[in-house]
């Protein structure tokens, strides 16, 4: 029996395309969507909401649950991203968008921007304290130390066997936060520690 050649291509070619999708890599805007919510999402204070689109635009809800989250959240997090482009918009527990809060009168950059990522972070299963340097000049530093962990998530990564992404919890955060504030006079730095996170974070608390 004669097969036409017209026939085999188009078998070879429906088979190509079938294995193609299958291991095709997930799009840029739903890997930044699993690293919100594998970092700042490792919070009860915090829901991270699925990818959507609109004209051509996809979006990222980030909902803070509390005020002060929810305006901490829009000030730490990165909004705007050339994955598309994609949006992440942080929103309160109304559902409406939040503005960015200015510094309170008389306080220091530095002081606001380590009270922003306190009032993000506090809950977070991840998050430990965070670290300031004490020169007078700019820029200043501020360090925010995690845990050492790994966070892990399903993202058809042809180099891993189960097709998970694998990530230093210190590097998830620095991907979705901005690192620098009040045009670089404050820089941010994400590292890591052996130190209990409760006994560090009860430090924290007692210092504030």
């Amino acid at each position: 029996m004669r097969v036409k050649t017209s026939a085999i291509s188009l078998a070879i070619v429906s088979s190509f395309l079938v294995v193609a999708s299958a291991f095709a890599l997930s799009p840029p805007q739903y890997t930044l969507q699993k690293y919100l919510m594998h970092s700042i999402g490792a919070n009860p204070q915090v829901d991270v909401g699925e990818v959507y689109e609109i004209e051509g635009i996809f979006y990222i809800d980030v909902c803070g649950k509390t005020n002060k989250v929810a305006e901490a959240l829009s000030v730490i997090l990165k909004k705007e991203w050339e994955l598309g482009p994609t949006i992440v918009r942080v929103l309160d527990s109304g559902g409406s968008e939040v503005v960015p809060p200015d510094p309170l009168p008389g306080e220091s950059f530095m002081h606001f921007v380590r009270r922003q990522f306190r009032a993000a972070l506090t809950r977070n299963r991840l998050y430990v304290t965070t670290h300031v340097n004490q020169t007078e000049s700019f820029p200043k530093f501020l360090w925010v130390e995690v845990a050492k962990r790994v966070v892990q998530f399903w993202n058809d990564n042809l180099g891993d066997y189960y097709g998970n992404h694998n990530e230093v919890a210190a590097s998830a955060f620095a991907y979705v936060c901005n690192e620098s504030f009040f045009n670089e006079r404050i820089l941010v730095q994400w590292t890591t520690t052996d130190h209990t996170i409760s006994a560090r974070r009860g430090s924290e608390i007692l210092s504030q």
